[in-house]
């Protein structure tokens, strides 16, 4: 897999001709991980070199978070937004959020109160209410004992959704989100649609977590980018760090 910049004058040379909408996670692309989620953030700089290539083309993030969350860490005009792995959106400032039935959120109610109670029992480990969804985060329980954890939370959303939720791993954490058929690659598809001048625009994705692979899958004609050093990814490029995301896109926006 190649660096994006080994390769800039090939990709310079495909969205000069096509055009592009800019797609871009939240965690680990615009902003450093963090110990805790709340202590997320975008630096000046980035959140500068955002703001010029939201100038240039469509651009939108797509995030695990709630778009009561992210939107306003983001804080840049001109910006849509897919949350909570697409169950929810704002494109060119319209709200709309799937719809995933009485059934999906009674058995996420369920979950939530089950995991909150195997929580309880690990030191670090805690839920996050997102609306759509629910997050269990144990980045702080100590490594011996996450399998353990990770194991009881996988059968208590079985016992409580069945076929009606599904887990969505990410790092160190379990989202669990109604089955309805909606993750990052489904959001990233819609938002390419919705916010492209022409058909032939190219999207452009860029991010760093696993939950990232259903975007990377879902544009594989478009020019999909890793953050990081993962090695298992259906990305076609690679960046090696947020710094490099910045600078990646301020080029963009020189375009």
């Amino acid at each position: 897999m190649k660096d994006a910049f080994k390769d800039i004058a090939k990709i310079r040379k495909e969205i000069a001709a096509r055009g592009a909408v800019v797609l871009l996670d939240f965690d680990g692309t615009l902003a450093p991980t963090v110990s805790h989620p709340d202590n997320a953030k975008m630096g000046t700089r980035m959140r500068r070199a955002l703001s010029a290539c939201a100038r240039r083309f469509p651009t939108a993030v797509i995030t695990g978070r709630s778009l009561t969350d992210v939107i306003p860490r983001v804080r840049t005009p001109g910006v849509s937004f897919a949350g909570n792995h697409g169950l929810e959106w704002v494109v060119k400032g319209k709200h709309a959020t799937a719809v995933s039935g009485a059934t999906a959120a009674f058995a996420l109610k369920r979950a939530e109160r089950s995991l909150r109670a195997i929580a309880k029992r690990y030191h670090g480990a805690w839920v996050e209410n997102k609306t759509h969804s629910i997050s269990l985060h144990y980045r702080k329980v100590e490594g011996s004992e996450r399998p353990a954890l990770v194991r009881a939370a996988r059968r208590a959303v079985r016992l409580a959704g069945g076929r009606h939720l599904r887990i969505v791993s990410g790092a160190y954490v379990l989202n669990v989100l109604p089955n309805i058929g909606r993750n990052k690659g489904t959001a990233a598809h819609m938002l390419h649609v919705r916010l492209r001048a022409t058909k032939r625009a190219v999207p452009i994705f860029i991010g760093d977590d696993v939950t990232d692979e259903d975007a990377f899958g879902a544009l594989r004609s478009g020019i999909t980018i890793i953050v990081g050093l993962r090695k298992r990814t259906k990305a076609r490029y690679r960046l090696q760090s947020i710094r490099a995301v910045e600078k990646f896109l301020l080029f963009l926006s020189a375009l």
